[in-house]
């Protein structure tokens, strides 16, 4: 069954016309901490705010992000981006607004705690999120997704929270170092992690 899944995977760039819904879900599952700190726990309110982002111009547009699908079905994605980034809160405001969601205090906090710190990203690529659909975790999923958008020319850079000991095994392995361990969001504890160009 792995082999099958593995072989049959296709892996290709997020497009207007695919399920963006189930691409919201992902990027909302991709953390612990930061979204549902940002939507209070309730999935739905994140799918439509999210699925705005990812029509918008913020880090989460469709541009950004690749997927891997198995049967038709988007089972994964990763979102990256090239530095520079350009963080716009009013973009970002607008996607609840147009979501029929209201803001809520928590949205500074988040912006201010992490969206923002990302237009001090350092060159080339900085990866944002990756998430596996919780059907096909531990089947190589996300080793073949991520390989998939690596290219030597170019650095890359994330952060892994501390105990996610599966992702930095992953992380480990596709030659990602832990470059230092630093408070994450809401003081959690994280690790920096960069894989050189070479």
């Amino acid at each position: 069954m792995n082999d099958e899944i593995i072989n049959n995977l296709e892996i290709r760039k997020l497009s207007k016309e695919d399920d963006l819904e189930k691409v919201a879900e992902l990027i909302y599952r991709s953390d612990n901490y930061i979204y549902p700190y940002l939507f209070e726990n309730d999935l739905n309110t994140a799918k439509k705010v999210l699925k705005n982002m990812i029509l918008s111009d913020t880090i989460y547009n469709y541009k950004n992000i690749r997927i891997a699908i198995s049967s038709g079905q988007i089972i994964a994605m990763i979102v990256l981006k090239t530095v520079p980034i350009k963080i716009n809160a009013d973009v970002m405001l607008d996607c609840f607004i147009n979501a029929g969601v209201s803001v809520g205090t928590r949205f500074a906090k988040v912006f201010n705690e992490y969206f923002k710190l990302l237009e001090d990203e350092l060159p080339d690529i900085y990866v944002a999120n990756i998430a596996v659909d919780k059907m096909f975790r531990n089947l190589g999923v996300g080793r073949v997704l991520f390989s998939s958008i690596l290219d030597d020319k170019y650095t890359y850079h994330l952060e892994v929270v501390k105990d996610n000991t599966l992702a930095l095994s992953l992380y480990k392995k596709l030659g990602f170092e832990i470059q230092y361990e630093y408070p994450g969001f809401t003081s959690v504890p994280c690790y920096r992690m960069e894989r050189k160009n070479k």
